[in-house]
């Protein structure tokens, strides 16, 4: 009925997992997420904390949730959220989990917990550049994924800006009386609109397409808990047909 994960690094003391279930139990929560209190923890360098709270306030604005610690592994899960989430990056689900969570309108909640010293050095993190970078490439992707107009849109209005001004700066040109003047911004803010007006277009296909993801993904969650719920009857009746 309920899933915890914790990391095999020995990081989180298991005597909080009660403390962790407890908002599921009660009906509180679909997800909890243990909150390392990064500034309590010393063997943080400044520049790790400073990156930590930047990444997990990064993570709010992009999931609308408001999880402090969002690369924290220590969480629970109850059976149905953990149906409806499906892990689509390769590097790390925390971010994955939680901006998927919070575009379904999962319930998160935190709790404070202590760490354990570290025993070895991370293999998943084996840089400081290579986790930011990763981490930022998966949060730019999800976000996509998630939000592709607005995303589209974003990366359309610089080039839609930029041909309005070119196109403004000739026709002023042409109001004022000097003729032929800025004749080569009509060319080149035709270009710049036409590029802005295309990528937007294919905001609109790629928000339409995933309204077909969505329908998908409900699909694919009603599939897994059907089998669930198969295999269950299958294991408490191993005599039925």
């Amino acid at each position: 009925d309920i899933i915890v994960n914790t990391d095999a690094d020995n990081q989180y003391p298991g005597r909080y997992i009660p403390e962790l279930v407890a908002p599921v139990l009660a009906g509180k929560a679909d997800i909890v997420i243990a909150n390392r209190q990064i500034d309590n923890i010393e063997h943080f360098s400044p520049m790790k904390k400073l990156l930590q709270k930047l990444g997990s306030w990064t993570v709010r604005t992009v999931s609308g949730t408001d999880v402090p610690d969002a690369v924290s592994g220590f969480r629970a899960y109850t059976r149905d959220a953990a149906l409806r989430l499906n892990i689509l990056t390769n590097f790390s689900y925390t971010l994955d989990t939680i901006i998927q969570a919070g575009k379904q309108g999962l319930i998160i909640e935190s709790i404070p917990v202590e760490t354990n010293g570290p025993i070895r050095p991370s293999r998943l993190q084996r840089s400081m550049g290579h986790f930011i970078k990763a981490q930022a490439s998966t949060i730019v992707r999800l976000y996509a994924f998630y939000e592709p107009l607005r995303t589209f849109s974003y990366i359309a209005l610089p080039f839609l800006l930029s041909g309005l001004f070119l196109w403004g700066r000739f026709f002023y040109t042409q109001l004022t009386g000097a003729s032929n003047q800025f004749i080569q911004s009509v060319t080149i803010g035709t270009g710049l609109l036409l590029v802005g007006l295309f990528i937007f277009l294919f905001g609109v296909q790629a928000d339409i397409t995933s309204k077909h993801r969505q329908m998908t993904q409900e699909t694919l969650y009603r599939l897994k808990k059907l089998e669930l719920e198969q295999n269950k009857t299958a294991v408490n009746n191993p005599l039925a047909p």
